[in-house]
């Protein structure tokens, strides 16, 4: 790209070493054509007089602006941005100079025209999502907020309120949109046993669990680009082919790097990579033409396997390992014996004639026989190399360094010289037929005996990236450049459902272990999971580069890191929300769960995306802000306007923690009886009949906080004490139907009031015996009893003796009644700038939705609300406790047993919790033998909070000198999950933060 005479390199990591290098060895009509884009002054347009404005002047896109998106896209339309307003909403969304826009709230953009007017069609507020291109295959996703024009003069008038309801006739389906994910998926591999899955490109690399979708890590030391991933047969190591002539060994459970392979060329890539059927050797080829055989153990090279006169991009093996298969870009497929190194044959048709040369014997047959009978002695194998020390020699002159040609080759389209070239081969799982796709968009199977080719499958607009059989041999799976994957029928060669929905070259194909699953990979950055059968996307995976993923079904249920649900958006007719706006009724990690195993979840689904939709999310803003902050008291006003949806449920949070509600809730309430249910009983697929057997009902809690019809416009003023220093206050309303809540609004003042010296209210609850004796715990009450004691031991680091106070509840003390008193006494009490913690070691219970703490009262009747307290009932505690920095902790029994399923809808159920109330939540669910089990004298959960508590120094990880809440979850979650997974019952803990982080104790 050029600014005025400089030419900046892309930010792109993969493409950083290639730029500088393409400088000195691309052809210089190549550099003028694919690098450099010259800014040409044509004049921007502006939005004066108009509400919306994004600060970006756009200009039509043309010369070689055009032929370098087309050559890295293949599209051909957009608008390029000539220049960003310092501070405007462009800028602060991401976007710079020289970006081209394809896309506004996911709509094509052709052209200037219409840019302008979807900037236009927005509104000061609106959420808005660009789809742009720099420098990079994969498409960025830029997110952010229209702005108000600042040439307008004008202030912003409250608009009058727009129909209850949209038009019949539009488009109001709700379409979900994950942005691109880590680079471009350039290989992918699934385990043999369907536990796990690699994905690779760029230097990103990552392992995911499939049965739940979650993440497992991101790999550590990744420092060149990956092409190539492969698992070993015991799913124990993986192989990575890179640049820097390098394939990396890794170890699956410890993320590190065990040893490397290098070639003997320095600039030289890794293509394809590929273990052997035992797991003691791998397979390599590259750039450098050459086939390598290494020894896993030793680390050193076997044997070569040479023959290719050019680039060797796919290498596999027979499924006996006896025969290696490689194709490369001179047009060969080539089959050896993989113990000496000896070329069995070639497969010649993809070269074209005037290169063939005379033909040699067929002599594919697993005995050297060829067709016509005649025997061929194979050529003495290469000597091992076993000794050698592989040293990389200096770079060719004469030639570029692979990563330049890498680049080029993603830019080259229909071009009639490279037809010929072969991009990848695989055999079939019984070694009768070896396929392979090349670049002129076909396929072909051959006879691996013969070596004549039985037939030809074509169909395909675009170069065949990837192949992969079935484990019957029945079917091949293809992936091409064209943003297509199709299953074929072997026999038949026909084509059998061709899958849509990548929006960039599909890179990686593999079956599944699961009937008719397949999954691929691409260059959007996205993995996803079909029905081969009905051509359904069933799920969607999408690692992002900051460590952060998200997991979802086409119906929007989701699951995802902790910040990975922010870069998820939806789109309705022309509006564009983000999926936090959804989050109690689509973060669902449990149906996420039953969508990966193939379970049918209609039932668990009480209210769609679409319908939620329907009515959109008011508008909301602050009115004013205290001018006097050094008052008592702040006045804050605000002003709410229905778009359309009316107006529901309005919150209000200061720095973070909910501190006013009309008191909304969403209940589920059973059709059937729960009376005779017992505890323990509640397994998961008991906890999902009783889901399945619930309608909605929308409640308000009696008393003052009752919601009242609000109608399309709100007004009013609130006093709030304010806390010392910083209040931040951000206002959310719902629709009328509180399905959907608005955008969040941020205001912020600073008291000058003085702070009073801050005191710590410490509130545990312990229960091990029950009205209903058999579900009587061991280790509850002594864990709320040593956890208390434990941290007011450690908060003297920070609190004067005298201002820690501890309440606690144990056994007979800690029904529902003595529980929500002791609450309402401290609710008197305790001030803004105090802290409080609850801490809870007891049953817990999913029933209807919701999640509950099961009191000493409990007779074994699951519909006797006198003896549980509901998360509803925790969120009204919350907001009855002044303190601006709470802790809720949840060492919970689950006697019904913990798998997959419950594990994800405790996840779901405390995350909305703690969103709910702005706050910490730390919740661990055990089955109730481990809870009777325990560890060391304490439940296992709670047990590493007291050792976190005792070692400081290892939970301050930063070394700032304090441990903080965030601190004391992340360490907490990492020691049970270590030593739970060691015990055989395995038990990840949920650390969900969504209140700001707090100081426990001063690190001696």
């Amino acid at each position: 790209m050029m600014n005025g005479d400089s030419v900046t390199p892309p930010r792109n990591p993969a493409l950083k070493g290639a730029w500088s290098a393409s400088v000195r060895w691309l052809p210089v009509s190549l550099l003028i054509v694919c690098f450099v884009l010259t800014c040409i002054s044509i004049p921007g347009f502006s939005h004066a007089g108009e509400k919306a404005w994004l600060g970006a002047q756009g200009q039509p896109l043309e010369g070689a602006a055009k032929r370098f998106l087309s050559r890295l896209t293949s599209l051909e339309e957009g608008v390029f941005i000539a220049g960003v307003t310092k501070g405007g909403p462009a800028e602060q969304m991401g976007m710079k100079q020289n970006d081209i826009v394809l896309g506004f709230n996911y709509q094509k953009i052709k052209n200037v025209r219409e840019f302008e007017r979807a900037v236009a069609g927005s509104n000061p507020g609106d959420r808005i999502v660009l789809s742009v291109f720099r420098m990079s295959p994969t498409i960025l996703t830029l997110v952010g907020r229209m702005g108000q024009s600042p040439d307008s003069g004008e202030p912003e008038q409250a608009p009058e309120a727009l129909q209850e309801s949209p038009d019949p006739a539009a488009d109001i389906t709700a379409k979900i949109f994950a942005p691109p994910g880590h680079h471009e998926i350039e290989s992918l591999d699934y385990a043999r046993d369907g536990r796990l899955m690699i994905s690779g490109g760029g230097t990103s690399l990552k392992l995911w669990d499939v049965s739940t979708g979650r993440e497992i890590r991101t790999f550590a030391g990744v420092t060149d680009s990956v092409y190539s991933v492969a698992f070993s047969p015991d799913a124990g190591l993986i192989i990575t082919g890179c640049a820097n002539h390098k394939a990396e060994l890794w170890d699956v459970e410890t993320g590190k790097a065990i040893r490397s392979f290098k070639g003997q060329t320095k600039d030289d890539l890794i293509d394809s990579v590929a273990f052997s059927p035992d797991g003691r050797s791998v397979l390599t080829g590259g750039s450098d033409k050459i086939i390598r055989l290494w020894d896993i153990a030793s680390g050193q090279e076997i044997r070569t396997f040479t023959g290719h006169t050019a680039w060797v991009n796919s290498v596999g093996f027979s499924a006996d390992g006896r025969y290696v298969v490689s194709g490369s870009w001179d047009g060969a497929v080539k089959l050896w014996d993989a113990s000496t190194a000896a070329e069995i044959g070639s497969f010649k048709e993809h070269k074209p004639v005037s290169e063939s040369g005379p033909s040699r014997e067929n002599v594919r047959s697993a005995d050297r026989r060829g067709r016509g009978g005649a025997s061929r002695t194979a050529p003495e194998a290469p000597a091992p190399v076993a000794s050698r020390t592989a040293v990389a020699a200096p770079a060719r002159a004469d030639m570029p360094p692979a990563p330049v040609v890498r680049m080029a080759e993603k830019m080259a389209w229909n071009i009639e010289s490279f037809k010929h070239r072969i991009s990848t081969v695989t055999f079939s799982p019984d070694r009768r037929y070896v396929a392979s796709g090349s670049w002129d968009h076909t396929i072909r199977l051959w006879d691996a005996a013969t070596g004549q080719k039985i037939k030809t499958f074509a169909g395909h607009t675009g170069r065949i990236n990837a192949l992969a059989f079935s484990a019957d041999g029945r079917r091949i799976l293809s992936a091409a450049r064209d943003n297509l994957v199709k299953i074929w029928d072997v026999a038949t060669g026909q084509e059998l459902r061709t899958l849509t929905g990548h929006t960039g070259d599909v890179r990686s194909v593999a079956f599944s272990n699961k009937p008719h699953g397949v999954i691929s990979g691409g260059a959007d950055g996205t993995i996803r999971f079909w029905n081969g059968d009905t051509g359904e996307e069933v799920i969607k995976f999408v690692g992002l580069n900051d460590g952060e993923w998200i997991i979802i079904t086409q119906d929007g249920y989701y699951n995802s890191s902790p910040e990975g649900h922010k870069r998820l958006n939806i789109l309705a007719h022309t509006k564009v929300y983000g999926i936090d706006q959804f989050y109690d009724l689509f973060y669902r990690p449990d149906i996420v769960t039953s969508k990966l195993r193939g379970e049918n979840i209609s039932g668990l689904v009480t209210l769609t995306l679409d319908e939620a939709i329907k009515a959109p999310p008011p508008r909301v803003q602050f009115r004013s802000l205290p001018q006097d902050a050094g008052s008592p008291m702040l006045k804050i006003c605000y002003r709410i306007q229905s778009t359309g949806g009316g107006i529901g449920e309005v919150r209000l949070f200061q720095n973070g923690k909910l501190i006013k509600s009309d008191g909304f809730y969403r209940e589920m309430v059973r059709t059937e009886n729960t009376a005779n249910i017992q505890l323990a009983s509640l397994d998961s697929r008991a906890v999902y009949r009783d889901m399945r057997s619930v309608v909605v009902r929308e409640t308000t809690p009696s008393g003052p906080s009752q919601a009242k019809p609000k109608g399309n416009r709100v007004e009013e003023c609130v006093d709030v004490e304010p806390a010392a220093g910083e209040n931040e206050f951000s206002l959310a309303a719902f629709n009328a139907s509180n399905t959907v809540q608005s955008f969040l609004e941020t205001a912020r003042v600073v008291s000058s009031r003085q702070q009073e010296e801050p005191q710590l209210f410490i509130m545990s609850v312990g229960i091990d015996r029950y009205r209903d004796a058999s579900i009587n715990l061991k280790y509850a009450a002594k864990d709320a009893a040593d956890f208390s004691a434990r941290l007011a031991e450690k908060a003297r680091t920070l609190y004067r003796p005298e201002n820690i106070h501890l309440v606690g509840l144990v056994d007979e003390q800690a029904d529902k009644q003595s529980i929500l008193s002791a609450i309402d006494h401290l609710s008197k009490r305790i001030k803004h700038g105090d802290g409080f913690i609850f801490f809870d070691a007891s049953h817990g219970l999913l029933l209807q939705g919701q999640y509950y703490i099961v009191t000493h009262g409990f007779d074994g009747k699951l519909n006797s609300a006198a003896s549980l307290i509901s998360s509803n009932e925790i969120v009204e505690m919350s907001k009855r406790i002044k303190s601006l920095s709470q802790l809720y902790i949840f060492d919970t029994c689950h006697a019904g047993g913990v798998d997959t399923i419950v594990s994800g809808l405790y996840d779901a159920r405390m995350s909305v919790l703690a969103k709910k109330m702005g706050l910490h939540v730390f919740a661990s669910a055990g089955s109730l033998q481990t809870a009777m089990d325990g560890f060391m004298e304490n439940g296992l959960y709670t047990h590493t909070l007291l050792q976190g508590l005792k070692n400081g120094k290892d939970v301050d990880q930063e070394k700032d000198g304090t441990v903080t809440v965030m601190k004391l979850g992340r360490y907490s979650k990492k020691k049970t999950t270590e030593i739970s997974t060691r015990l055989g019952h395995p038990q990840t803990p949920f650390i969900i933060n969504f209140g700001k982080d707090s100081p426990l104790f001063r690190v001696d």
